[in-house]
């Protein structure tokens, strides 16, 4: 019996982690733009959309790069996923750091 040839990886995974660093840099943009012109306030909404934008595009990669080689859905499927469940945590993190934390500081 010969062994099955190695699986060819896809790198879709990766195309799709690349999208979301995109999504990150333009976040990160929107967020240094409103911090310098718009009032506290208004920073720290902006700020609540677009810094889990920002971490839900920088830990896809790894998962992307992981995974590549493991079968079509799990390419596919794992960075996106990655990088929703970042965000949800994120955006959960941020909102109590600035509705718990802050108002103390």
């Amino acid at each position: 019996m010969t062994p099955p040839p190695p699986a060819e990886g896809t790198w879709i995974g990766v195309v799709v982690a690349a999208l979301l660093l995109l999504g990150s840099i333009g976040a990160c943009l929107v967020t240094g733009i409103a911090v310098s012109e718009a009032s506290e306030s208004d920073a720290v909404v902006i700020s609540m959309l677009t810094v889990p934008t920002l971490i839900a595009g920088l830990f896809p990669w790894i998962v992307a790069l992981i995974t590549r080689n493991r079968g079509m859905g799990l390419a596919i499927g794992a960075p996106i996923g990655c990088g929703c469940l970042t965000w949800i945590v994120s955006l959960f993190g941020l909102v109590i750091f600035y509705q718990v934390i802050w108002p103390e500081l």
